[in-house]
């Protein structure tokens, strides 16, 4: 089993090119299913290893169900790939993980997976995945915002033809955020329009008129929050969070990590911190989701997304009225984020994980996400009135949405982990009273010019 290392090896981990070769032998009939690998010790002399290096070859291949082992046994080339995973997926959050670990329950995912939880949040998250194949992972399941951490490293599989999804009927609304010459290197999952929702009982309470039709222009709404506040009473709650804050954002036509808005960011922070620390219009909670001034009904409305819909709907009942984001100009226009699908490298092909996206993207494996996760579907035939109706939206409602959509924004994602780490950190500290205005506004700049 004697191999010399090749001079293209250079730039490949060294467990990474032991796993590649094993394969390969095992591809090409050299080593049969139910034979003995060489012992550990052999394998390393054999390519000048150290036996940790080559452990972690074989985990990776154990992982992949290319070989087995015992305690105290050489390892085996699997009689049988289905005993162990042959596609390991990632999600990006505790809600992900849960949800598909229902769909496991539902026999929606494949005999031969491994779910796994990871912090996209955490410094050089993503590279650590793509550059440890053995403790790596084959797709990754995340909020849309964290997309663009993993299509911006160019060690990603090449964007997968569009071809590979035939059967697919994308809404053309939200597909074309993801082309990329007539490819996809994110596979869209579902999406969340960024709604307000508002309490009609406490608007009355105040005297304050419904805004008809359901438009409110923003210094309307502002004068109303500030109303709120000299009553005692919490104007707006939003969470400092991309999607929260990228959608009031866009109410001075900036994108926050756009370094060409500069003037327009200053506007958006100043306004931020006036409804926040100046007038107290903004209740100043965390990211946590234990605390829901709105449920309590102690504040006046709600800037969220549509997955809140239902927890909204059951706890407010008829007091919930649903709006577009309040604009300053006389188009409305939704913010929408989403749940997308990214296919990461593995040693052979990514087949098996382009497969599991196409599952996910049939008719019955949607309408299961929406119903465990409150996104809308993608699919064309599935966003109609009718269909809205059979996931308990109101007839209302899903015209309401279904109007918004063709206006509908994407929230522009951060450039890479570090960046969305670094916002996040800046954003939450301004939140809290941590920073001043002009230091954040100086941050922000030098943070965007990175």
């Amino acid at each position: 089993m004697s191999d010399h290392l090749p001079d293209s090896r250079v730039d490949v981990p060294l467990h990474r090119f032991i796993a590649e070769a094993i394969t390969q032998k095992v591809t090409n009939g050299e080593l049969k299913p139910g034979q003995k690998l060489p012992s550990e010790r052999k394998i390393a002399m054999d390519y000048q290893a150290s036996r940790a290096t080559v452990r972690t070859a074989l985990n990776h291949l154990e992982q992949t169900g290319l070989i087995s082992r015992r305690e105290r046994r050489s390892a085996v080339v699997a009689l049988r790939r289905d005993i162990t995973p042959s596609i390991r997926i990632a999600c990006g959050n505790t809600q992900w993980l849960n949800l598909f670990r229902r769909l496991g329950e539902l026999q929606k995912l494949p005999a031969r997976y491994q779910l796994q939880y990871i912090d996209l949040h955490q410094p050089d998250a993503v590279n650590h995945m793509i550059s440890k194949p053995a403790e790596s992972v084959d797709i990754v399941i995340c909020d849309l915002e964290d997309s663009s951490c993993f299509t911006n490293d160019s060690r990603c599989y090449s964007p997968i033809p569009k071809t590979q999804f035939p059967d697919i009927k994308f809404s053309k609304t939200i597909s074309h955020w993801f082309e990329n010459e007539k490819a996809y290197q994110v596979i869209p999952l579902g999406i969340w329009p960024m709604l307000l929702y508002v309490n009609s009982d406490i608007l009355q309470r105040y005297n304050v008129a419904m805004p008809t039709p359901p438009l409110w222009q923003w210094h309307t709404f502002e004068h109303t929050i500030k109303y709120m506040a000299t009553h005692g009473m919490y104007g707006l709650q939003l969470r400092p969070t991309l999607k929260h804050m990228g959608s009031l954002a866009h109410l001075f036509n900036t994108s926050l990590f756009s370094n060409h808005c500069n003037q327009q960011q200053d506007q958006f922070l100043k306004l931020f911190y006036d409804l926040l620390h100046t007038n107290k219009t903004i209740p100043a909670i965390t990211k946590s989701e234990q605390i829901n001034l709105f449920t309590q009904g102690k504040c006046m409305a709600s800037l969220d997304g549509f997955d809140k819909y239902q927890d909204y709907k059951d706890k407010l009942g008829d007091k919930l009225q649903i709006f577009h984001i309040p604009y300053s100009q006389s188009v409305p226009t939704m913010i929408a984020s989403g749940l997308v699908a990214v296919i990461l490298p593995n040693q052979d092909s990514c087949q098996p994980a382009i497969d599991f996206a196409r599952s996910l993207l049939n008719l019955t494996t949607q309408k299961i996400i929406y119903q465990l996760s409150g996104a809308l579907p993608v699919r064309n035939d599935l966003l109609t009135t009718d269909t809205m109706q059979e996931f308990n939206i109101s007839e209302d409602i899903a015209k309401f949405i279904l109007n918004q959509l063709p206006h509908c924004k994407l929230i522009q994602p951060p450039k890479n982990s570090q960046q969305k780490v670094n916002f996040d950190n800046l954003l939450l500290e301004y939140w809290l009273g941590l920073d001043t205005l002009d230091s954040c506004q100086t941050r922000l700049q030098q943070l965007l010019a990175n």
